[in-house]
């Protein structure tokens, strides 16, 4: 059984998210400790992607109607940051990075991925 983290190590797995993470594309995951369901993203600048992650407002003008198929966003609002576990699964060069998110996503078969069904990988 995962322990749930102390509040104070997820603002410090946030901070060094931040600091390390500065300018660097690639691949990363949210892990659910709860229900072990995992999302897997891309980002040209993973610092800024987590930035808008940890940031409320951006989590809910995802979830209204008019955005509403994003399910990690929705997943992070109920569950709390306190309930996930992100990592950089990899780092990778821009022109690669839509490949390699697709194989992380065959790999894991993610449930809060929005282009992954059954099996297949919609862009």
């Amino acid at each position: 059984m995962i322990k749930k983290p102390k509040n104070n190590k997820i603002l410090l797995d946030k901070l060094d998210i931040f600091k390390d993470n500065k300018d660097k594309s690639g691949i990363y995951i949210w892990y659910n400790i709860i229900n072990n369901k995992i999302y897997i993203g891309r980002s040209t600048n993973i610092r800024n992607r987590f930035m808008e992650y940890y940031n409320i407002n951006y989590l809910n003008r995802k979830v209204t109607k008019r955005n509403r198929n994003s399910r990690i966003c929705k997943a992070l609002l109920i569950y709390g940051y306190i309930n996930f576990r992100p990592e950089i699964l990899e780092y990778c060069d821009k022109n690669s990075i839509a490949e390699r998110e697709q194989y992380y996503i065959y790999l894991f078969q993610p449930e809060y991925n929005i282009r992954c069904k059954s099996g297949k990988v919609y862009f």
